[in-house]
């Protein structure tokens, strides 16, 4: 990838375009989802009477988005993009993410995602998320990843999705790790790129968060344009989309299979880490409401 494109260097017009042009990436059989990701469900939200809450229709209609964002493109995949998708769609690991959201109450979909969204509205110091991560995640197969999905459609302005492609974007400068070129094999066969590793963990989410923000801040500073944080998140799945058909310059050795693999990997660390937190809970709906616990700043660390 060309240098002009990379967080440090892209400028406000390029970013408008990669914006621009996302709805051209989008699968045709994804349009629903998508819509739904980025209109409705954030509409349904701000202009709910009894307040700010998400349905458990909703929380599922996200996780089915979440589980296609790696590959939503228009126009015939490569050979590497038609396995990733074979494999994705028979991963028994989705299925059981699927089942852990389906498990959720009703009931406490809502309660949650309220007390998540005030605790939010209420405390949050930007770009500081403070406790509504962690309240989100009282919910059955939420974790880092999905609680960012959820705060992004509370608020699209300022909250990024911690998606694959925004997080290896943001991070492409600084290599494999914490040293290491990006998109070069390093010690351990860690590479860096679009093929970067992810743990999906609350420090990396951090990291993202605080990237996303001083990106916004530069572009405002030099475009006087303050960009959203849900339009960074759309550019930078365009940039890899149009990386991946050789639009960029400078582009990558496409990895097929270990590339797969490695995109896959947010639903699976996400899915193992939500079951073995609520591996004791049973899925039925309980006799009483459930009592909601908002984490004490110990539990944050």
């Amino acid at each position: 990838m060309k240098a002009s494109f990379t967080p440090s260097q892209i400028s406000s017009p390029d970013l408008t375009d990669l914006v621009k042009d996302h709805p051209q990436h989008v699968r045709e059989d994804l349009q629903t989802l998508s819509n739904l990701r980025y209109e409705k469900i954030p509409q349904a939200i701000a202009e709910r009477i009894r307040g700010a809450c998400l349905e458990k229709k909703e929380l599922q209609s996200l996780m089915e988005w979440k589980l296609y964002v790696p590959n939503p493109f228009l126009g015939k995949p490569s050979a590497s993009v038609s396995l990733f998708e074979t494999r994705a769609k028979s991963g028994t690991y989705r299925a059981s993410l699927k089942k852990l959201i389906a498990s959720n109450d009703p009931t406490d979909v809502e309660d949650i995602t309220a007390l998540a969204f005030g605790t939010f509205a209420e405390e949050t110091a930007l770009p500081d998320l403070g406790r509504a991560p962690a309240i989100l995640r009282q919910l059955k197969g939420v974790g880092a990843a999905t609680a960012s999905l959820v705060l992004a459609c509370y608020d699209s302005a300022n909250v990024p999705f911690f998606s694959d492609e925004l997080f290896r974007w943001l991070h492409w400068e600084e290599g494999v790790g914490e040293e290491g070129g990006a998109g070069k094999k390093g010690k351990g066969k860690e590479v860096g790129g679009w093929d970067r590793k992810i743990k999906y963990n609350d420090k990396e989410y951090a990291s993202l968060f605080k990237k996303t923000w001083v990106l916004r801040e530069r572009l405002e500073r030099e475009s006087g344009r303050l960009f959203k944080a849900v339009e960074i998140e759309k550019a930078a799945f365009v940039l890899r989309r149009r990386d991946e058909m050789g639009l960029l310059g400078g582009s990558e050795e496409e990895g097929s299979e270990e590339e797969a693999d490695n995109t896959n990997g947010g639903d699976e660390e996400e899915e193992r880490a939500a079951s073995q937190s609520r591996s004791s809970e049973k899925p039925e709906r309980p006799a009483k409401r459930r009592k909601l616990v908002l984490p004490t700043n110990n539990e944050l660390d």
